[in-house]
């Protein structure tokens, strides 16, 4: 409706008007037209505080992108990134002395109390720190998973204000069908992931963790095999995630635009065929959409740059985690137990399972918001 307006408008403009030539300024105007139909002021307010203090906006990115201007201070993002880097290892470095401290202490109590002919005593010091690290080990644990939780809510929030958005650009720019299947595609994904991440995925790594520490409290294991379930519950999801998204977005991509453009081709050279006016006709529609799909593509361009800023600070906080609490493991393996060293290795493995799921669902809304962008064209 949007763009038949939109072709009215500009249709009679050329029939009765005398002819003048196109001037950027012309374009300028009608992408200005265009940028106010999109209030793109209310994807701004959406964000909010999720943009990790860089103080980027969505609307001046785009307007920046439509002029060919990089909207980003490259600068200012190398200092946020090192800044995240240092700020993480500061935060964990108290939770990595304190894990320390009780590995030593538990491998000086179970060598000392050797010398007695009774293990009472040993197993005794042992439940006492290991109750205190699982206590420290969960503290932390718990502080990742509700930043995975919170990003991801970030992400859905900000794609669920960004959709009407974007597809009303992408119907203006190349048709209702492409626009309408990939809306209700979009939806649905963003639907979907929501439920998996936030009721089965998220809470099934944290169970993951929690029978990993309950399992060597004891030296038989009694939970192993139910986490390694578990683990393979979030892994398998993970992939068959990406097999549907990537194969449905693909075959949409290839077909969904074709029908559009071939139902603007029969519009252009029917209105073409008129006299008079069917040359205007042609002309305002290359002007329109060549505008229209401009706009389309900086709107695109800026939510993938809005997706990668909110992710990027978050998986670097988790990559950290996952590589320091393998580190500990690995340094406290000679003198430790076996049972502790698995305790804070199996916290490492939690967090990588949060990274590759906090990854995976910024991938999939970023690889279907790129799919699009690149796809449609004008019709």
């Amino acid at each position: 409706m949007k763009r038949t307006r939109i072709f009215i408008l500009f249709l009679v403009l050329w029939v009765f008007l005398p002819a003048v030539p196109v001037h950027a300024e012309d374009n300028e105007d009608m992408q200005g037209y265009f940028l106010d139909e999109l209030d793109l002021g209310e994807v701004d307010k959406a964000l909010g505080d999720s943009m990790n203090g860089t103080g980027f906006s969505f609307s001046e990115a785009v307007m920046s992108l439509v002029k060919g201007d990089t909207p980003l201070n490259m600068e200012s993002i190398g200092d946020l990134l090192w800044n995240t880097l240092f700020s993480e290892l500061e935060q964990n470095r108290e939770v990595a002395v304190h894990v320390l401290i009780l590995v030593i202490a538990a491998a000086v109590f179970t060598n000392f109390t050797n010398i007695f002919e009774k293990s009472q005593v040993g197993d005794i010091s042992f439940y006492m720190i290991y109750l205190l690290l699982f206590t420290l080990l969960m503290q932390a644990f718990y502080s990742i998973s509700v930043l995975t939780a919170q990003t991801l809510a970030n992400v859905v929030n900000f794609m669920q204000v960004l959709m009407p958005v974007y597809f009303l650009a992408v119907s203006i720019a190349s048709g209702s069908v492409t626009a309408g299947a990939f809306y209700e595609f979009t939806l649905l994904l963003i639907t979907g992931l929501q439920m998996l991440m936030k009721y089965f995925l998220i809470p099934a790594v944290n169970l993951y963790v929690l029978f990993m520490l309950l399992n060597h409290l004891a030296k038989e294991e009694y939970l192993s095999k139910m986490a390694d379930l578990l683990k393979l519950f979030v892994e398998w999801s993970i992939k068959t995630m990406i097999a549907v998204v990537v194969g449905f977005q693909t075959v949409q991509c290839l077909v969904m635009p074709a029908v559009d453009a071939l139902k603007t081709a029969i519009l252009n050279k029917a209105a073409g065929s008129i006299p008079g006016v069917g040359n205007a006709f042609n002309a305002v529609t290359e002007v329109v959409l060549g505008s229209a799909v401009l706009i389309k593509n900086a709107v695109g361009a800026a939510g993938l740059i809005v997706l990668a800023v909110i992710c990027i600070v978050p998986l670097m906080k988790l990559g950290i985690c996952t590589l320091l609490y393998k580190l500990m493991a690995a340094v406290v393996q000679p003198v430790s137990d076996k049972r502790m060293v698995e305790c804070i290795g199996a916290v490492g493995d939690g967090a990588g399972l949060l990274l590759k799921v906090l990854g995976t669902t910024g991938i999939l809304f970023f690889l279907s918001l790129a799919m699009v962008t690149a796809s449609v064209t004008a019709g």
